[in-house]
């Protein structure tokens, strides 16, 4: 039974709004009202507002805000959810907290996959409807040393098949046994077949090959405030094609035009009754207060009216409202509306939008745009085109004349819409220049020219004086394929779409394949995707050489974190060099990041940092030699900005009686436990520093 506020609460909604309103409103009670179920007492703050979106696809969603704003807590809750109850955002902070890494360092803290078991049982809590099809993902493979939470990717899992985009995020405390924040893209009202595909994942590749593939572009980098030019491949498919999973084909996915979207998914029609009620449930009166203040704005269909009948505004009886919102000014009490509204033609489009005060219905803007508002043309397309040539010879005859050695070539969009190129007021050229038969989209030149007189409106061009890799030498694109396939995946999807352009939001879904990672660019000489100097491999590092040694636990706990070297062989015994301890003492001490040396990591980088940083002088280098362990206390001390310190005479009770330079230096990390002696309680300063060793040390810097 739903829980009724008031009989004069219900007497004025009725007056004020008509029974659309009431039904409206009440259904944002019983929303809220469910909600209040699966969350915290609310009874603990100051203050409750809300506001209300709605489009045309029937959806609404509210987002209900509880804050303490006088309170020592300071605290904020705010959650979105639609008529369903499908919890679309939550988040619960306190604004006077710190965001960052843990104040304390150190190993022991529950593991992520114990975290995830926990964490998916709060978000079944959360949203008990839909809680069995979101699944929880790690974001890596590798430990965090540093974050407070932990963080998760969520994906929403029908017959065992992801729903495209249906995606989102979880963070929970450090005991995972609270959620701090959650928000979801969950499309509502979709029917799923049993998931059944004509082409399977080899074939999927095979057809990529044959309708998109990849090119091979030259690209820029800026590596040591210099930039260069380098060659790749990248893919060819657009963000927004798939691989049809029943015929093979390279389809683009229907996307809604000119809708606005509320946050979360879609449903068909208002559902006023999908949620039972608990007469139990209580209001605050903070809730209370809010609800009866909302029962008094203006309706969807009242705002919606006004538009319509204002003599003075321009808005074609076509235009659809694509959606409405109802909102609090953050710094007063005064609500307000804004409006959207949208129509296709065969020749353009409409795109207007509204706001009002929302208790008064006082229109406060009017914004209308519509593609037919132009001259006509007084050339034809040959005329302009040859226009903008001439123009381009005129305004850049470096590389545009007839005898120019410049290539710029021509582009046209893949998805080229004719009509509205067509009723632009303005004729338009893009080209790209090439080198070795080679793109290199960073070099264009763009104009523009009025259709009604001829005159250029824009224009621009670039040109980079650089040399150019030679192409000789790469493998085919088959041959990169090839090796594509075992780093990445076409993935199968279910992708929702509107099942026709008369419908306003995705009320079906297809089957299709999706590349994994559209934005790689990959090795022409190797068929690797390249990496980024600062991207860790996500996966857990393994050694099978550590079993027994007396490093094992040690290298095996900074393998869990991703730090050490290239997995399959740590190589306990062989001396480190310079280069690679201080590589990984600058990532894991001046950085706070994971480190894998040898794995796509360019170690020059942090060498080189370590450097500039100080770790070590330019007279210390020797980049590819082994250090002792006198030395490394030395880069150490640095790293922890101790060496003034580190300096002072006459302090220190050195327990080593084998060391006498840089006394203090190694008497303070022995009193952090970073360094220990031998069991003759020497520190052997001039002993060489294993990789076990390094190790060791890493562990206790950042165990301390």
């Amino acid at each position: 039974m739903k829980k009724i506020i008031s009989s004069a609460l219900i007497c004025a909604m009725l007056i004020a709004l008509g029974s659309n309103a009431v039904m409206a409103e009440s259904n944002m009670e019983n929303v809220l009202a469910d909600v209040k179920t699966r969350i915290m007492d609310t009874s603990e703050f100051e203050k409750f507002t809300s506001s209300t979106e709605t489009d045309t696809s029937g959806r609404n969603v509210y987002n209900f805000i509880w804050s303490s704003p006088n309170s020592e807590k300071n605290e904020v809750l705010n959650i979105s959810a639609d008529d369903n109850g499908v919890i679309l955002n939550y988040s619960r902070h306190n604004l006077d907290d710190a965001i960052g890494y843990r104040d304390e360092l150190n190993f022991n803290k529950m593991s992520t996959d114990e975290a995830m078991v926990k964490a998916q049982e709060l978000l079944k809590k959360l949203n008990p409807t839909i809680g069995d099809s979101l699944v929880l993902e790690k974001t890596s493979q590798i430990e965090s040393l540093y974050d407070n939470d932990y963080s998760f990717n969520v994906s929403r899992i029908e017959n065992n098949i992801k729903v495209y985009e249906n995606t989102g995020y979880l963070t929970v405390n450090e005991d995972a046994t609270e959620i701090k924040s959650f928000g979801i893209n969950y499309t509502e009202g979709l029917e799923f077949g049993d998931g059944s595909v004509q082409i399977n994942s080899d074939d999927a590749w095979a057809k990529f090959a044959e309708n998109s593939g990849l090119e091979l572009v030259y690209l820029t980098k800026y590596e040591d405030n210099k930039k260069s030019v380098y060659l790749a491949y990248v893919p060819k498919i657009e963000y927004d094609e798939y691989i049809d999973a029943q015929s093979g084909e390279l389809k683009e996915i229907k996307r809604i035009l000119y809708a606005a979207s509320s946050g979360g998914g879609s449903i068909g029609n208002l559902k006023e009754e999908s949620l039972t009620m608990d007469s139990s449930i209580n209001f605050t009166p903070q809730e209370l207060e809010e609800l009866e203040t909302v029962s008094n704005l203006i309706s969807k269909e009242d705002a919606e009216k006004k538009i319509r009948e204002n003599q003075l505004l321009d808005i074609d009886e076509n235009m659809v409202l694509d959606s409405f919102r109802i909102y609090k000014d953050a710094y007063s009490e005064d609500r307000y509306a804004s409006l959207n509204f949208s129509y296709s033609y065969e020749d353009g489009y409409y795109h207007a939008s509204a706001s009002m005060d929302a208790t008064t219905g006082d229109l406060l803007s009017w914004y209308n745009y519509n593609t037919k508002e132009k001259e006509d043309s007084n050339y034809s397309d040959e005329e302009l085109n040859e226009i903008a040539h001439n123009a381009l010879k005129e305004l850049s005859p470096k590389h545009f004349a007839d005898d120019s050695q410049s290539d710029y070539r021509e582009y046209t969009p893949k998805y080229y819409n004719e009509e509205y190129y067509k009723n632009s007021s303005t004729y338009e050229i893009t080209m790209y220049r090439y080198v070795n038969n080679v793109v290199y989209r960073s070099d264009s030149a763009n104009i523009a020219v009025n259709k009604s007189n001829g005159k250029v409106s824009s224009f621009n061009v670039n040109y980079t004086n650089i040399e150019f890799p030679s192409t000789e030498g790469i493998l085919s694109e088959q041959e990169v394929i090839n090796k594509l396939k075992e780093q990445t995946n076409l993935t199968l999807y279910y992708i929702p779409q509107p099942s026709n352009d008369e419908v306003r939001y995705d009320d079906t879904v297809v089957l299709g394949y999706k590349l994994d990672d559209r934005s790689m660019k990959i090795d022409p000489k190797t068929g690797l995707i390249n990496k980024n100097k600062f991207d860790t491999d996500k996966n857990a590092i393994t050694y099978d050489d550590i079993s027994g040694h007396y490093a094992e636990q040690q290298i095996t706990t900074l393998a869990k974190f991703g730090i050490g070297f290239e997995g399959g062989k740590f190589m306990p015994d062989e001396l480190i060099t310079q280069k690679d301890f201080i590589a990984l003492l600058a990532a894991t001490a001046c950085f706070n990041q994971p480190i894998v040396i040898g794995k796509g990591t360019d170690t020059n980088y942090y060498y080189e940092y370590g450097i500039d940083r100080g770790l070590l002088e330019v007279d210390e280098s020797k980049a590819d030699q082994p250090i002792t362990r006198l030395e490394t206390a030395v880069y150490m001390i640095r790293a922890l900005n101790l060496e003034d310190v580190a300096e002072l005479q006459d302090i220190y009770n050195c327990p080593f009686p084998d060391v006498t330079d840089n006394v203090g230096y190694v008497s303070i990390l022995s009193g952090m436990k970073i360094f220990k002696g031998d069991e003759n309680g020497n520190f052997n300063p001039d002993t060489q520093l294993t990789r076990a060793d390094a190790a060791i040390l890493i562990y206790n810097y950042l165990s301390r």
